[in-house]
C-alpha cells in the first residue's frame, strides 16, 4: 500500500488573512499529480492553528479544513483519508477562554 502522509504545522490562522486559503488548490493540483497515485492519505495538522486562540481563527481553520477534506475526498476514498490533528499552545488559550479547559487535560 502506497501512502501520503502530508505535514502542515503552524498554520497560525487569523482573523483576517490567512495566505494558505489561497493556496488550497496549489496542494491539491500537487496531490493529484503524484503518480502512482497513492493508496490513501494521512494528514498531519501539528503546532498551533489559530493565531491568538480566537475562536474567528478557529472558525477560519474549520472552514479550511472542511474544504480541504471536501477536495481531498475526491482523490481518496473516504476510508483511505484521515485528518489528525496534534495541536500547540495556543489550543491551551481557547479553551481556557471558553472555559473548556479541561478537556485539553
Amino acid at each position: 500500500m502506497r501512502l501520503l502522509l502530508l505535514q502542515l504545522s503552524d498554520i497560525h490562522f487569523r482573523v483576517k488573512t490567512n495566505p494558505i486559503t489561497n493556496r488550497l488548490s496549489s496542494l491539491v493540483a500537487a496531490i493529484r499529480s503524484i503518480a502512482p497515485k497513492p493508496d490513501g492519505c494521512i494528514v498531519l495538522v501539528t503546532g498551533d492553528v489559530a493565531w491568538s486562540g480566537k475562536k474567528e481563527e478557529y472558525d477560519n481553520a474549520g472552514r479550511f479544513f472542511e474544504d480541504l477534506n471536501k477536495e481531498l475526498t475526491t482523490i481518496f476514498e473516504a476510508p483511505n483519508l484521515h485528518l489528525e490533528f496534534i495541536p500547540g499552545i495556543m489550543i491551551a488559550s481557547f479553551l481556557k477562554k471558553t472555559r473548556n479547559y479541561g478537556l485539553l487535560l
